[in-house]
Order: C-alpha cells, then sequence, then structure tokens
C-alpha cells in the first residue's frame, strides 16, 4: 500500500549530531536553563549549593529546579515521572546534559528547599516588574482550593466521631448479647466473636484518643495522614480535604505577583494579610485591591486602610436574617446624630449595651417593639425586641459601601483578572491538587506552580527573544549592583587599613586636637556614603 514509508529499526546510521541539534533555538526550554542559570542558589540558601570537597559528589540544585520547572510546564509534576522522562524526552536530556537521577533524589530537592523555592518564584517576579509586566495598579485577590494527600476518610470532625463512637457502642453491644447467649458448644463462633470484639473496642479508644486531643487543642478537625489539611466547602455543596491557596494578581496582564497557601476553611481573614505580602515583597508604599464578597470583614478592612491599601470589596448578600426569612439589617438605617436606628415603620431602637465578646454596640429594646404587627417578621421567635448589633469598624464599613457603588467597574472585573491563573493552572496545567504534606511544602510547591504559571505567561508575553531579554536586563543591573557593594566595602577595608596606621602612631593620637576629631569624623561618614575615597598618601586631617 501507498503510505510514507518508515526507516527500518535494525538500519545502521551514521548520522553523529549533538544533543543541542535536536532543540530548536527558540524552544522555552533554552529560556529556562538560562534563567536557572543565571539565579545564586548559594544566597538564597539550597541544600548542596556549596558542594562538600570529600564524599559522593551530588547533584547540582539547578539541575534539579530546571527539571522541576519544566515538569510543571509540562503537566508532570511527579517526581517518578520525571525520573522517566530524564531517561527518554530528548528535551529533559538538553536540560541536564544527559543525567538521570532517581525519583527519591528528585523528591528530596523539593522536600529539602521548600522553604527556599518561594525565593526563587520572587526573583522571576522582580524580573517581570523589571520588564514593566507588573505595574501594580489593581491587585485583585482571591482564594482556591486545591485537594490535599488526605483522603476524606481520614478526616474527624468532633460530631464524626461521636456519630462512630455511637455506631461502635452499638455493634459491641450487639457481640456481647451474642456472646452471652452462646453456650459452650459453640466455642469456635465464640473465638471469632471474641476477635472481633477486641478490634471495635481498639478503635473504639483510637475515636476516643482522638476526641480527647481536639479539647486539649481546641481543633474542630483532625485530618491523620495530613495533620495541616482541613475538610473544606467546595462549590456545588461538595465537600474535600484541601488547602485554601490565596493569590494576588496584578491587574495588567494577569500575572501572580504573591500568594500564600494556608489551611483556613474561608477567605474571611486573608484581605490585609496577602496585601502586606504583596507590599512587602515588592516595596510598595500603597496598593488598590479588589476582592470578592467573602474577603469582607470590618476588622480586615481596617487594618487594609491602616497599611495604606485602598480596597474594592462587595458586601455579602446574604446575612442570617435573610436565611431565618426576617427583616435583614440592610432595613434599619441609622441616624448618627441621635445615636439611634431606625427601623423600617419608623420607629427609634437606641443603644441599651455593648456585647463584651466582640465590642458591638447592641441597639433596641422590648418597650419599642412591643405591640408591633411586623414582630414576627422582624425578630425571631423567642426573641421579644429586635436587636441590631453595630461594629466597632461600622463606619469604615459604611465607607466601603460608598465606594463600591462609585467603581461597579472595578469589582466586575475582578473575575477577569484574578480567575484567570487559577484557570490555567487546574485546566491548562493539569494541577488541581498537591503531592507534598504538610503547610510549609506545600507552600514550596506552590511556589514552583506559580513560576510556572509566570513563565509560560510571560513567554506568551514576550515570545522568546523577549523574555531572554527580560532575563538578561535583569541579571546584567544586579551585577552592576553587586559590584558598586563590592567597591564600597572596599573603600571601608582600605579606611580602616589607613586607621590602624593611625593608631600604631601614637604620637599622632596624643597631640590629636578637636578641630582634627571633627574633620576625621566629617570625612568617616563621608566616605561611608560614597563622597569620599580613602587614599594611603593622603593628608587625612
Amino acid at each position: 500500500m501507498r503510505y510514507i514509508t518508515p526507516d527500518d529499526r535494525n538500519q545502521l546510521q551514521a548520522n553523529i549530531v549533538c544533543l543541542d541539534d535536536l532543540i530548536e533555538d527558540n524552544n522555552m526550554v533554552r529560556v529556562i536553563d538560562f534563567f536557572v542559570d543565571n539565579l545564586d542558589l548559594v544566597f538564597h540558601g539550597f541544600t548542596k549549593s556549596k558542594p562538600k570537597r570529600k564524599g559522593r559528589k551530588p547533584y547540582n540544585p539547578k539541575d534539579m529546579l530546571k527539571l522541576y520547572l519544566y515538569g510543571y510546564l509540562n503537566k508532570i509534576d511527579s517526581s517518578r515521572k520525571l525520573e522517566a522522562e530524564s531517561k527518554r524526552n530528548i528535551e529533559v536530556k538538553w536540560l541536564l546534559g544527559n543525567l538521570t537521577p532517581d525519583f527519591k533524589t528528585i523528591a528530596d530537592f523539593r522536600k529539602d528547599n521548600r522553604d527556599k523555592l518561594k525565593e526563587v518564584f520572587k526573583e522571576f517576579t522582580f524580573i517581570l516588574k523589571n520588564a514593566k509586566l507588573l505595574d501594580f495598579e489593581l491587585t485583585a485577590i482571591d482564594g482556591s482550593l486545591f485537594s490535599a494527600v488526605n483522603h476524606n476518610a481520614k478526616n474527624y470532625s468532633k460530631s464524626k466521631l461521636k456519630k462512630l463512637m455511637d455506631k461502635l457502642d452499638k455493634q459491641i453491644d450487639s457481640y456481647l448479647n451474642s456472646l452471652s447467649s452462646m453456650d459452650n458448644t459453640e466455642f469456635n463462633r465464640k473465638i471469632d466473636l471474641s476477635e472481633k470484639l477486641s478490634k471495635l473496642k481498639e478503635e473504639q479508644r483510637k475515636y476516643q484518643f482522638l476526641l480527647e486531643r481536639m479539647k486539649e487543642t481546641g481543633e474542630s478537625q483532625i485530618s491523620l495522614t495530613d495533620p495541616d489539611s482541613k475538610m473544606m466547602h467546595k462549590p456545588k455543596s461538595k465537600t474535600d480535604v484541601s488547602y485554601n491557596v490565596q493569590t494576588a494578581v496584578d491587574s495588567k496582564h494577569k500575572l501572580i505577583s504573591e500568594f500564600e497557601v494556608t489551611n483556613d476553611c474561608n477567605d474571611a481573614k486573608q484581605l490585609s494579610n496577602i496585601s502586606g505580602k504583596v507590599m512587602e515583597t515588592h516595596n510598595l508604599d500603597s496598593l488598590r485591591v479588589v476582592a470578592d464578597s467573602g474577603y469582607f470583614s470590618g476588622e480586615e478592612l481596617a487594618k487594609s486602610q491602616e497599611m495604606n491599601v485602598e480596597t474594592f470589596v462587595p458586601e455579602k448578600k446574604n446575612d442570617r436574617s435573610d436565611r431565618k426569612g426576617i427583616f435583614s439589617s440592610r432595613h434599619f438605617k441609622y441616624d448618627k446624630e441621635n445615636d439611634v436606628y431606625i427601623c423600617p415603620l419608623g420607629k427609634e431602637l437606641p443603644y441599651s449595651s455593648t456585647d463584651k465578646k466582640y465590642g458591638s454596640r447592641v441597639y433596641g429594646n422590648t418597650g419599642v417593639c412591643r405591640g408591633c404587627e411586623n414582630l414576627v417578621n422582624c425578630a425571631s421567635k423567642s426573641s421579644s425586641c429586635r436587636r441590631i448589633y453595630r461594629s466597632q469598624y461600622a463606619d469604615i464599613v459604611e465607607k466601603q459601601k460608598i465606594i463600591n457603588k462609585k467603581n461597579r467597574d472595578i469589582i466586575e472585573s475582578r473575575k477577569m483578572i484574578v480567575e484567570h491563573p487559577f484557570g490555567t493552572i487546574k485546566s491548562a496545567m493539569g494541577i488541581d491538587r498537591f503531592l507534598t504534606k504538610g503547610l510549609e511544602s506545600v507552600n514550596g510547591e506552590f511556589s514552583i506552580i506559580a513560576l510556572a504559571f509566570n513563565f509560560k505567561r510571560a513567554f506568551n508575553i514576550l515570545g522568546f527573544n523577549g523574555l531572554m531579554e527580560a532575563i538578561q536586563s535583569y541579571y546584567s543591573a544586579q551585577k552592576q549592583d553587586k559590584s558598586l557593594i563590592i567597591s564600597f566595602f572596599l573603600k571601608i577595608m582600605h579606611f580602616f587599613r589607613f586607621l590602624e596606621k593611625i593608631k600604631a602612631s601614637k604620637v599622632i593620637l596624643k597631640i590629636l586636637p578637636m578641630k582634627a576629631e571633627l574633620n576625621f569624623s566629617h570625612r568617616l561618614f563621608a566616605g561611608l556614603r560614597g563622597q569620599y575615597v580613602f587614599h594611603p598618601t593622603q593628608n587625612f586631617f
């Protein structure tokens, strides 16, 4: 039949090629290689970045980092799969120079350098900032759940443990009744039931131990495989043992500027935390942040305001009153001059007390609501009047509502900014769960994930040449800064050597006048500022 004919596998070939000839000139692996080679892993504190003089030679941590970055860019995140790729993938062979590390070595690199990987992510964001791909005009913050290495069956809450213990109690009682009703002729069956009974009692002791541990620690749930992970609610009423990944995404090109993996079950306490991390990492004096209603919290808004963060966070649509089918607190207007709340019927609810636990001011009393026809639609069945709780952050919340009304377009743009990275990571890159255990480890793992996303996004925006130039430009500037620092320290060393010569001459020290001493101090500080160059032949005084 007429098909394109393949080469004979047994035919000897005399084609002599090098690995570099097999890789295209504009292949992304060349950018990965160039970026990692420019990193100072000794400065970042990577393990084995300073190899020992004796003993077996280790793999260069730069090679391991190249392998991981390539892997996450190509949907290969398992250490065993990366080992396989190093033996068959031409691009990986080129990247590692034909090295074939085993899966344990690959996995150990990620485990041993989990806290250092975040620094590599940050350094790449500095490259993006230097290339003007990040402008921090508007930053969107959002969280997404990534599954943990912990099966749902290995996660226990207090209610789940009590149900399991009740079930065990019934089973144990059933076995005990069966044992007591048996006679001596059923000896073999007695032994079988006794063994089952001992296993149930052992399981009961295990559950009792977990309950006691939860009481001691005050935790609401326990995960056995990965203790840091927690059961969290996902969309469509699903629950899964997960981690909550918080990201800050820059609006210009939808690049991740900062992140943190947490085990908080919601986003309520993350607004000021993530905003602060962005400002600290990128040395910003102010920041404009947009987030969804899950971040709406008076306390968080107040903290953000103190940090000079301008927030655009919509109010939560439903509160407890809406769920109970009664008038929401939104229907009550606050009169600041008289310090009262006006109910929907126009009645005034005066201040009555202060909540000791939360510090909120409580408004309303029985006298105002007595005999009201709408009391059924206003207060719960067990309450004789409607009470409104005014938070200490109420003024800040009301200001935020005004800001939101004026900036609807910014709030609506949030989804287009922040959903882009999570969509790409979960769908295009195929990463929706962690392979490591513990908060520190999953933060290290997400450092590679976020770096891979930013790398891929920057490559698509700038192209091969553009990204290579951006990396080259950043590190050229870094080298210039390093040379200036070295020259500064050389000046200081030169000065101290000269100072030793002065100390050696006791005569000079004895006759040193006050005027010369002042002149000496002035020139010392001028030298430290780089305004004066010390020279041993100079008349310093």
